[in-house]
């Protein structure tokens, strides 16, 4: 059969042989977690792991368990130390084709886990690899289910899988791959770091605890309250949908990209429109974003500044077009930071929630009356999150590196 286009050499130079073909129920035997439920969790007791984490808290391999319970062990499936886990269910086919390992004995595996217990001649972490870069659409083609899909161990013991029979390159692949993640993880734990300083700061700056100094050294004046609709004049976006995107043409924002693409400030425009703008709403440069509707109150409460002329703006967008002493930037900044609860409380709806320019025109700001300071806070701000955006493109370009080299070392 074929190999990976990039392998591994034994310690002494020499080639490991060829990769074999398995079936999955010979790599390991299969059985299912056992009961557990959130509400059984604690925080002290035996280290435990719900179905539901191998989405949002691990990776292809747990270094450490999140969660413990205080529950009876009485019956309890736990961990013999090589493990991969899959989920039985979830909302998806691909959602629940993951696994993760778990080399830690001990842990209280919950119910809709599939366990598989890996042969003494098996490397688990490697396992999880396997599965997780090219199992995945035979794992998703398997499933069953329409509102949840679910798999069962007797389906997902007869899939394929390409594995070294050689436990020398199993451990090679496996420590470089871990090694790699290492290098991921420490670059989403600066990520972190520097969002959670930039929280600390906001609530510091728009408190008034930390207060920037004129270029004189002198104080600047207190700090004003206003009414948002003080700032400047409210209008709405209008028209333009996701199928009025095209390839060429006249850059547009539509209101459900204040979700996806943008943060506090706009630095490119991501879509463009083909569609007449004969009557658009097309941007002034000193505008603030802000989406009419959403799910909840607190998506809704969220601002971007757009200092691009002559943009598209589509409908369900508020439009606050800043008067000329008014930073936009660091508007949008004070919207996010210190107005999301204000903006939450004034959201009407049930399915879906909605707030009117007259409510948000109401709303209290506080506000700096100096443009010279508006101008060092809104600067300070933006290098900032010029920091964050540069850890951001270096932990997206790890990933991508990662994947390629995932292609290249598996078949």
């Amino acid at each position: 059969m074929a190999n990976p286009k990039l392998r591994f050499k034994a310690d002494d130079g020499t080639d490991f042989p060829e990769w074999r073909q398995y079936k999955l129920g010979n790599l390991g035997s299969f059985k299912k977690g056992k009961g557990l439920s959130k509400d059984q969790l604690s925080e002290e007791g035996n280290p435990c792991i719900l179905y539901g984490q191998l989405y949002t808290n691990y990776n292809e391999v747990i270094k450490s368990v999140v969660s413990k319970t205080n529950a009876s062990l009485d019956n309890a499936v736990l961990s013999e130390g090589n493990e991969v886990l899959l989920p039985c269910s979830g909302e998806t086919a691909l959602d629940i084709s993951r696994a993760t390992f778990l080399p830690i004995k001990g842990v209280a595996l919950g119910g809709d886990l599939h366990v598989i217990t890996c042969n003494s001649n098996i490397n688990g972490s490697l396992l999880s690899y396997i599965i997780n870069s090219s199992l995945k659409k035979e794992i998703a083609r398997i499933a069953q289910g329409a509102t949840v899909v679910h798999t069962s161990a007797s389906s997902l013991s007869k899939i394929l899988v390409n594995y070294p029979s050689s436990q020398e390159e199993q451990r090679k692949i496996a420590d470089f791959l871990s090694t790699f993640d290492d290098k991921v993880e420490a670059k989403e734990q600066q990520l972190e770091a520097l969002q959670e300083t930039k929280k600390g700061l906001l609530q510091q700056i728009f408190s008034q605890q930390l207060r920037f100094k004129a270029d004189d050294g002198t104080e600047f004046p207190d700090w004003k309250q206003y009414k948002l609709g003080n700032l400047g004049s409210f209008k709405k976006g209008k028209g333009l949908s996701k199928d009025q995107l095209s390839e060429e043409g006249n850059p547009c924002i539509l209101y459900g990209q204040l979700y996806t693409n943008y943060n506090e400030v706009i630095k490119s425009v991501v879509s463009k429109t083909n569609a007449s703008l004969d009557n658009a709403v097309l941007s002034e440069g000193n505008e603030v974003l802000l989406p009419c509707s959403g799910e909840t109150a607190l998506d809704i409460s969220r601002a971007t500044f757009l200092p691009i002329k002559g943009v598209a703006l589509g409908g369900d967008l508020h439009v606050i077009t800043c008067n000329s002493n008014i930073n936009g930037s660091l508007l949008s900044y004070i919207i996010n930071s210190s107005l999301k609860k204000e903006i939450a409380r004034i959201a009407q709806g049930a399915t879906v929630v909605h707030t009117s320019a007259s409510s948000l025109s109401k709303i209290l700001v506080n506000y700096p009356s100096s443009l010279e300071e508006q101008r060092k806070i809104a600067e300070f701000l933006g290098a900032f999150d010029e920091k964050i955006e540069a850890v951001k493109r270096q932990l997206e370009a790890l990933k991508e590196i990662k994947k390629g080299l995932l292609q290249q070392m598996f078949v």
